[in-house]
């Protein structure tokens, strides 16, 4: 309880109050442009598992001059299904 001590200090020192005031007041703003920023990755997301799950299916992938070229990750799974196989994998890739 001896470390809290330090909080007693922004309701003392008028300066220190005013930015803790005004770091309460902004929290809603922020909350606002997390959540839009949240909307916007999870379209994004969900388009990506749409349009890329299946990339790179059989480890193998035919370039512009008719080479095959192996598209396997580090742990040996095809690209499409190891960055956009669900939700969770394209939201944070």
């Amino acid at each position: 309880m001896r470390a809290f001590r330090v909080f007693r200090l922004f309701k003392r020192v008028k300066s220190l109050n005013k930015i803790m005031v005004s770091l309460g007041k902004a929290i809603p703003g922020v909350a606002n442009a997390f959540f839009i920023l949240l909307l916007v990755m999870s379209i994004y997301a969900i388009l990506a598992v749409d349009l890329f799950r299946t990339f790179g299916e059989g480890g193998t992938f035919k370039n512009a001059h008719g080479n095959d070229v192996e598209l396997l990750t580090a742990r040996g799974m095809p690209y499409g299904f190891e960055y956009f196989g669900n939700f969770g994998k394209s939201l944070y890739t």
